[in-house]
């Protein structure tokens, strides 16, 4: 009955003028695995002039491995003007292992002009260890204005193992932008254990790029190598990252040296970190003093720590205090937090279970309240 309730929709909003309703409740049909249904849609959409439904078809059908079939949809579509088609195909067939004809339908579509594929290309003879072919086509997308070709290029020998040519691409994708080619050089060489890493560092830091800092010196925590990543975390400390002393009293924690780790979280606290708040919340929680806690973590929220919003919500979530859980989804809703409700619904308590759902399916009333459960009815019979 709830598929005929909304087919039904689809239909009346396809009469009133709508054709890509059609395409929509085949593409909804496809994802259920109604995949031949969805192809009598997909034409119906066609026929009402959303020539766009061909390469979604094709999609389906390719992600189905139906491929026969999804070139036929690819070629009709390329007929009707959607020649960027040709690189969606190419790659869809470069991920199903097909790559001679992947890199056929991707030179199609640089010949049509949908440069922008030439990574994709690349990316493709890279993860299948053709690495050298794939250098030709990065350098091809250089030149035809990629921003970033050099660097991924650079990145996929660094993971070959091939680092001194890999250096030399960093170098050159250094002239487009010094401050990235920096901070991904410095990722994969400490990633690698290389020691041309730390003149990377020195570039980075003088052009005020310090985004890898703080992922660098986590790298190194979860490799075991704690002592050279608060080497790394005080960098990041030292460059203006708000939450490099955390990290490493997290990590410090983690590998049992409690005391360091204090002694570091003494110092995100003189620097004003507002996760040190969430911090004392957590150890409040797993005491059992959840009142108390949850004041500390409006102490993080208020503080700019928006991830104290979902701790605060873990733990309530294994409580009692439904309404206190309810408020908090709220906040985090209206704060952006889109995967709350979500969240919330895998394994809520049986005392709030159902509220829960009913929020997560039919959200809030304008004035707070949860909405209450919904129908759409069926269209009315002609």
């Amino acid at each position: 009955m709830e598929r005929e309730r909304w087919l039904a929709w689809f239909e009346l909003i396809a009469a009133s003028g709508v054709p890509s309703a059609l395409s929509e409740a085949a593409w909804r049909l496809a994802e259920s695995g109604h995949i031949d249904d969805a192809l009598f849609l997909f034409r119906r959409a066609v026929d009402a002039g959303d020539s766009a439904a061909l390469g979604v078809a094709a999609d389906n059908l390719a992600y189905a491995k139906r491929w026969d079939e999804a070139k036929v949809w690819y070629e009709e579509a390329v007929i009707a003007g959607h020649s960027e088609v040709l690189g969606e195909a190419a790659w869809l067939l470069g991920q199903d292992s097909y790559l001679d004809d992947a890199m056929a339908w991707f030179s199609r579509a640089v010949a049509a002009g949908h440069s922008k594929f030439l990574e994709n290309a690349a990316q493709c003879l890279a993860e299948a260890d053709r690495l050298d072919e794939a250098l030709e086509w990065y350098q091809l997308a250089s030149d035809a204005g990629s921003e970033h070709a050099l660097l991924f290029a650079a990145d996929q020998l660094g993971k070959s193992g091939r680092w001194t040519e890999a250096n030399i691409w960093y170098e050159r994708a250094a002239s487009n932008d010094e401050n990235e080619a920096a901070n991904h050089a410095l990722r994969h060489m400490i990633e690698a254990n290389r020691e041309e890493a730390l003149p990377w560092y020195e570039r980075a830091n003088s052009t005020g790029g310090t985004k890898n800092l703080r992922y660098t010196a986590r790298k190194l925590a979860e490799e075991g190598r704690i002592e050279e990543a608060l080497t790394w975390f005080d960098r990041a400390a030292a460059a203006g990252e708000p939450h490099a002393l955390s990290d490493a009293a997290e990590q410090l924690d983690k590998t049992g040296h409690r005391e360091a780790a204090l002694k570091w979280r003494k110092r995100a606290a003189k620097q004003g970190d507002p996760r040190i708040f969430s911090w004392i919340a957590d150890q409040l929680a797993e005491g059992g003093l959840l009142k108390e806690s949850l004041t500390f973590y409006d102490f993080a929220v208020k503080a700019g720590d928006s991830f104290a919003l979902t701790r605060a919500i873990s733990s309530l979530r294994h409580s009692d205090h439904g309404k206190e859980l309810l408020s908090w989804m709220e906040r985090a809703a209206i704060a952006g937090e889109k995967d709350v409700l979500r969240y919330i619904t895998w394994n809520p308590r049986p005392a709030h279970q159902a509220k829960a759902r009913q929020l997560f399916s039919y959200g809030w009333e304008s004035d707070g309240t949860i909405a209450e459960t919904w129908n759409a009815p069926l269209p009315p019979s002609e």
